[in-house]
């Protein structure tokens, strides 16, 4: 996962300041880059509005085969153009240049990466070796690392979209650190990307090595951004993160050690969080490899709560200096709208003869498992360790079942399949939301045993803070 013709492009292309956004000025001053766009909540709601009448369509052009004789298989280029048109209106919420393209020759690269994982199964890796006693051919193999090696990747997902949507998440304890997969997402001069799909494996090439990008380059990059962020697409328990361009100041960035400090103030009650070295009121990390832009500063507050409809929030980062010693000032306002996102009525359905369910997770510090599936009830997750995520998907002769999934009161609802990641703490309680009658659910941990069964829409876990081990979800016939 690591990362010009040169291009020059007025800072009119980036900014958009008036009393229509919201009066949100940018959180530094270049030297020579322009900051980000700020866009109106008219402009975002528009954007998405678009988004969500664009259909996906079939995944594959052709299947991959992933038992010899093994093929990588292709995606449909509707398919593709869904994904892309995703991660374009992610990268216009953060107010980056949205005219990604794809490349064929990445995207065959990224095919053939998710065919190789998918072929030897044993979970993501970006650099895997050559499986022995496959049948597999040098060349298949070769070009399969060739996507690994330059891609985000991940399992699980319910679709491509939903794959990038978790790339900007990025918060789960093996990635929080680095936030690498969303660094590349928002690289600003990210100008090609490349899509690959086999078995429930995703790939998204987003740099090649020694291969210079040529996007237009700004000067930070924030998510949550400066200005408007809707609900729905940040949750309460992921990694804010904001990222300074070296290049944005003549003399570089130098070294600020210690000195950084973060603070952030939520105006409807007046709550501050503080970060640093000597004390953080949540996660805390200052992060310097070479995903996307190479300076990443990391915080996520403790105790934020669920996001509402009007929360504002101010953001202070001091202690970064240019290379000759010159401070940085960084101040910016996020402000949160919307209500989030509703669970679709209806999904794309293969009309099977006979009501199919599919389901995983994945315990702290396990490997992802199929759910234990019997007749319409899934049980995800192992006495013992915490659920670390889990996915629930459903499709009947008559179509999909959908499920909304909400985790820890947050308000973030999770649609059919996609991949719920645990927060740090752990998932303490659990809702779901479904459309239909008949759905019943419980959970469990090894030191309060099972909760009762409950209706759809209604909350099960431990209000003592013990993280829940095992979910377990029936659909009545």
């Amino acid at each position: 996962m690591h990362r010009s013709l040169i291009l020059v492009i007025a800072a009119a292309h980036f900014v958009t300041l008036s009393a229509e956004a919201g009066g949100f000025g940018p959180a530094l001053q270049s030297d020579n880059l322009p900051p980000p766009a700020i866009h109106s909540q008219d402009q975002i709601r528009q954007r998405l509005a678009v988004l969500d009448r664009l259909v996906p369509g079939a995944p594959y052009a052709s299947q991959p085969i992933v038992i010899s004789p093994y093929a990588a298989g292709c995606l449909n280029a509707q398919y593709i153009s869904h994904a892309l048109a995703t991660l374009d209106a992610l990268r216009y919420l953060a107010g980056l240049s949205d005219k990604v393209r794809e490349d064929h020759a990445w995207n065959e690269a990224a095919q053939y990466g998710a065919a190789l994982l998918a072929i030897i199964n044993k979970g993501l890796d970006h650099k895997p070796a050559f499986p022995s006693g496959l049948n597999l051919s040098r060349d298949f193999y070769d070009k399969g690392y060739s996507g690994t090696s330059t891609s985000n990747l991940n399992q699980g997902s319910r679709d491509l979209a939903n794959a990038i949507r978790g790339f900007l998440d990025d918060s789960d304890r093996d990635n929080i650190d680095r936030l690498g997969h969303r660094r590349w997402v928002l690289t600003p001069r990210l100008d090609r990307v490349g899509f690959g799909m086999a078995n429930g494996y995703f790939a998204l090439k987003v740099f090649s090595p020694g291969e210079p990008s040529h996007g237009a380059d700004c000067s930070y990059v924030a998510w949550p951004p400066a200005g408007y962020q809707p609900l729905g697409l940040f949750g309460a328990n992921q990694a804010w993160s904001f990222s300074v361009n070296p290049a944005a100041f003549s003399s570089g960035l130098g070294e600020s050690g210690s000195s950084i400090a973060v603070t952030m103030l939520r105006h409807r009650d007046n709550r501050t969080w503080t970060f640093s070295n000597q004390r953080s009121d949540g996660y805390f990390n200052i992060e310097t490899s070479k995903f996307g832009l190479p300076f990443c500063v990391i915080f996520r507050p403790e105790g934020l709560g669920t996001l509402l409809d009007g929360d504002r929030f101010s953001v202070s980062i001091s202690g970064i200096r240019t290379g000759n010693g010159r401070i940085i000032y960084i101040k910016y306002d996020t402000f949160f709208f919307g209500s989030g996102p509703a669970v679709k009525i209806s999904l794309a359905s293969m009309k099977p003869g006979k009501r199919t369910v599919r389901a995983a997770s994945q315990s702290r510090g396990m490997n992802l498992e199929p759910a234990r599936v019997n007749g319409g009830q899934a049980t995800m997750g192992y006495v013992g360790p915490a659920l670390g995520s889990f996915y629930w998907y459903v499709d009947s002769p008559d179509g999909i079942l959908p499920i909304g999934i909400e985790v820890n009161n947050d308000g973030i609802i999770h649609g059919p399949g996609e991949t719920v990641v645990a927060p740090a703490a752990g998932i303490t309680h659990l809702r779901l939301i479904s459309t239909e009658a008949g759905l019943k659910y419980s959970c469990f941990a090894r030191s309060k045993g099972w909760t009762a069964w409950v209706n759809a829409g209604e909350t099960i876990g431990f209000d003592d803070g013990t993280a829940i081990e095992t979910i377990s979800i029936d659909l009545k016939d």
